[in-house]
């Protein structure tokens, strides 16, 4: 069109036909469509749907990996008896955790009209509100077996070594540095020295539950004596997160190890292990582990550092231990007594039949029935002359040394050859050793 201009300015009255230039200045109304559309979830889907109780200030959530990071949590403040719905586009094939927390403990019961619900990929997999300090609930695709093996699987005969079971290990405990201090009726200390190894681990706090620890001057280090020396696997700390009481959870512990009892302030010790916690929980109970799986042959561990979130307080009350047992070392052999092979006769020159384990220096009285005991049946005397050891009597006699027979005016000392294995036993002295 020669004569056509284009407008700075849009026209009041709208165009029955498009322009085909566009306009200058942007219309003061949005657009009916928005200009880009929503990126679709390539994964699947967590739905959250929240309704508030009367104190919805108490109430928040977060959603973690399998490894322990955080993916999302609630970051907005909540109003009174309202619905929110909360959506988070999450990969396939894995297993996250969802934790909803309540700060003073009493879930979203007050005012009857609190509850969530929880979904994965549009199915229901959670509801609830009754639930005190916090609810964990486990959802993915990898969190539990769905479907039975499609065969039963083979097995090979071979025998394999069982692996050790992993056992929690007993310990009595004292402290390094100073008594717990108790304050407020009794609260926060451990006269009694069980609250760490009873095996109770409490949600709530209470005057006999939990010892306070910080960085500062309730730094108790309490010491673990395992009664034996184990192998260790891993060590977790219980404590109790409340807010309204300034009590926060663990930031950092440092554990220490050793085989032989350490002396106070040690600092030689066989293994240390750290374990630094980086997401501030809610309030309730909570369990930090830390691993030390190389902790092989020690008896005593620990506490040597537990540090805070917030420069406060932390409420430790169980400690629990992993580990196996090692075996008792089996006790040497004692060394034998026997004389050696090479002092005693051969077996094949000792008489089949003895007469008598006793020997006797008299001649016995009564004559031998044994025809290889019989003088008369001994060889020429003057042929065994000359077998004759040194040392031994040298009459040429039916009882001469070297004829076999342990003859009555023999014995070890004067014709081992003959009577060496009979006089051992008979004239051994039991109280030192030695032999006649």
């Amino acid at each position: 069109c020669a004569f056509c201009r284009t407008s700075l300015m849009p026209s009041s009255v709208p165009s029955s036909e498009p322009s085909n230039d566009p306009s200058s200045m942007p219309s003061s109304l949005p657009s009916n469509t928005p200009t880009h559309l929503p990126t679709p979830c390539t994964g699947k889907e967590m739905e959250l749907e929240l309704s508030t109780d009367y104190n919805y200030d108490e109430t928040s959530w977060a959603v973690m990996d399998s490894s322990g990071t955080l993916l999302r949590k609630s970051n907005i403040t909540y109003l009174r008896f309202t619905t929110y719905i909360e959506n988070l586009c999450l990969g396939i094939n894995q297993c996250y955790t969802f934790t909803i927390f309540d700060s003073f403990g009493d879930g979203l019961l007050v005012g009857n009209s609190g509850s969530y619900k929880l979904s994965w990929d549009g199915e229901e997999i959670k509801t609830g509100r009754n639930f005190a300090y916090e609810e964990v609930t486990l959802f993915g695709d990898t969190c539990f077996p769905t479907d039975p093996p499609s065969s039963i699987p083979s097995f090979t005969a071979t025998p394999t070594t069982p692996p050790i079971a992993l056992q929690i290990i007993p310990f009595q405990y004292s402290y390094q540095n100073g008594d717990p201090q108790g304050c407020c009726g009794g609260y926060y200390d451990d006269p009694s020295l069980n609250i760490l190894n009873d095996g109770v681990k409490p949600t709530y706090i209470s005057s006999t539950n939990g010892v306070a620890f910080d960085d500062y001057d309730h730094d108790y280090k309490p010491l673990l004596d395992l009664g034996a020396h184990c192998n260790v696997n891993k060590i977790e700390v219980s404590y109790i997160v409340n807010s309204v009481w300034a009590k926060y959870g663990v930031r950092k512990i440092t554990c220490s190890s050793s085989s032989d009892e350490p002396n106070v302030g040690y600092d030689e010790w066989k293994y240390t292990a750290s374990e630094v916690n980086t997401l501030e929980e809610g309030n309730g109970l909570h369990t930090f582990t830390i691993s030390t799986n190389n902790w092989n042959d020690v008896r005593y561990i620990e506490l040597s550092e537990v540090k805070t979130f917030r420069e406060s307080e932390t409420i430790i009350n169980e400690v629990t231990v992993y580990g196996s047992v090692l075996a008792t070392p089996t006790t040497s052999p004692v060394p034998s007594v026997l004389p050696s092979s090479s002092l005693l006769p051969s077996l094949s020159t000792v008489p089949s039949l003895i007469p008598s384990i006793v020997h006797s220096d008299e001649p016995s009285a009564v004559p031998s029935t044994n025809p290889s005991l019989n003088p008369s049946a001994s060889t020429n005397p003057s042929s065994k002359l000359s077998a004759v050891p040194s040392g031994c009597i040298s009459t040429p006699t039916s009882n001469c040394c070297g004829n076999g027979i342990c003859d009555s005016d023999e014995g070890y000392t004067s014709c081992p050859a003959d009577c060496g294995v009979v006089e051992f036993f008979v004239t051994m002295d039991a109280g030192n050793g030695s032999y006649g």
